[in-house]
């Protein structure tokens, strides 16, 4: 089994919250996976999820604020929430499965940061167009040579 996060509805103001659940693996569920920067692994932001507060880090926070949708729950698979960091034998048993878990998923959700993060280089306006339209980066480069 794996687990999944129901990140639930609000707005960007309100606190996180959300439900956690196990899935069998080959079960067809419907997800998005979170790629996202850890940063510094010190730098926690504290959500609820099944009612109980959780540290994650303030990155991975971001992103599910950003995220977040204001009307409808969104079923995602993010590493500090589906697997337990204080777990070793967790961490041993689901690290595996992480390949499988990405490419089933439906979409992987890429979370650059926000603007405001400090230390966030600049992303130029030809990148930021790529992204919003789903075009490959690499695509345009090899369109140069």
């Amino acid at each position: 089994t794996f687990r999944l996060v129901e990140l639930l509805p609000g707005a960007a103001s309100e606190p996180i919250a959300c439900q956690l659940s196990e899935v069998a693996i080959g079960t067809r569920q419907t997800y998005e996976a979170i790629s996202y920067c850890w940063g510094d692994p010190h730098d926690k932001t504290v959500i609820r999820c099944n009612e109980k507060q959780l540290r994650i880090p303030s990155t991975l926070a971001a992103a599910l604020r950003g995220l977040r949708l204001g009307d409808r729950s969104r079923h995602l698979w993010a590493d500090a929430i589906c697997i337990n960091q204080s777990d070793p034998r967790d961490k041993a048993m689901q690290v595996p499965h992480m390949r499988d878990i990405y490419s089933r998923s439906q979409r992987t959700l890429v979370w650059l940061g926000t603007m405001e993060d400090a230390g966030t280089a600049r992303i130029s306006l030809a990148s930021r167009t790529c992204i919003r339209l789903s075009i490959p980066i690499i695509g345009l480069a090899d369109r140069r040579k």
